[in-house]
């Protein structure tokens, strides 16, 4: 799948199930999550030269949450890719992903370290960009999802990524994803997110994210919904799908209106 260049300063490279996000903030890289394994980590180099990135300029990795399809290919990045590259995942997440076994989700290989903790209400800096990482969990203990300001064409407009695009098998994860929607909202109503994506994009993105690859002058970018959709459309479906999973487990409560 892919690579395309989104905005301005915001690309996505990697696979049909899971790929990353590139920003390019003038003064480097900063790519959020990581893809799997070694496979596709040479995907996403691939791709990135593609684009014209150079993956040795990449200054930090940002992990969504403590997913093996997120951070899989920390150890490839590291070990010869952007080998300076700062590595940052929430504390929640790494103290859970250091002391669970390693099986399914959280299977090897792990990071081997964490150089920056993300953080709720965070401002993560570089180049001309500020990226603020929001709390969400859910998905995960430790998921975090992100706002960043991007630019079409010269126009200004600001994304919001959902850090974990499907809901657990228990009512109490499914009501805690629930509720980290309504949070996320309250952060992207501040910043006027109009733009919603996810970190696993060929589920809703694919047939946008080719529009844009044969985009003409003049066009707009299918991408760009506006704030009312942002809310109604893109986190409506993660809400409607919290609702829709707490109803088909024994209920410890009732389940809120989607």
């Amino acid at each position: 799948m892919g690579p395309y260049k989104l905005f301005d300063n915001l690309y996505y490279v990697g696979t049909n199930n899971v790929g990353a996000y590139i920003v390019d903030t003038g003064a480097g890289l900063i790519i959020i999550d990581a893809g799997w394994g070694e496979r596709d980590c040479e995907s996403m180099v691939s791709d990135m030269r593609t684009l014209g990135l150079d993956p040795g300029n990449i200054k930090m990795i940002l992990l969504s949450h403590e997913h093996i399809d997120h951070y899989g290919c920390v150890k490839d990045w590291k070990n010869g890719v952007c080998p300076y590259a700062e590595v940052a995942l929430s504390q929640l997440g790494w103290n859970y992903l250091r002391t669970r076994p390693a099986e399914g989700a959280f299977s090897n290989p792990r990071p081997k370290s964490i150089d920056m903790y993300l953080t709720d209400g965070q401002r993560v800096h570089l180049g001309n960009t500020t990226i603020q990482i929001v709390a969400t969990p859910g998905h995960s203990m430790g998921c975090v999802s992100f706002i960043i300001p991007v630019r079409d064409r010269g126009a200004n407009h600001v994304v919001g990524i959902m850090g974990g695009t499907t809901v657990q098998g228990n009512w109490d994860e499914a009501f805690v994803y629930f509720t980290s929607i309504e949070y996320f909202k309250q952060a992207c109503s501040e910043a006027k997110c109009d733009v919603g994506l996810g970190t696993h994009a060929s589920l809703d993105y694919k047939a946008d994210f080719d529009k844009l690859a044969n985009r003409k002058p003049g066009e707009p970018n299918p991408l760009v919904m506006g704030t009312e959709k942002f809310d109604t459309v893109y986190l409506q479906k993660y809400r409607k799908m919290a609702v829709d999973k707490m109803k088909t487990l024994t209920p410890e409560g009732p389940a809120p209106k989607p």
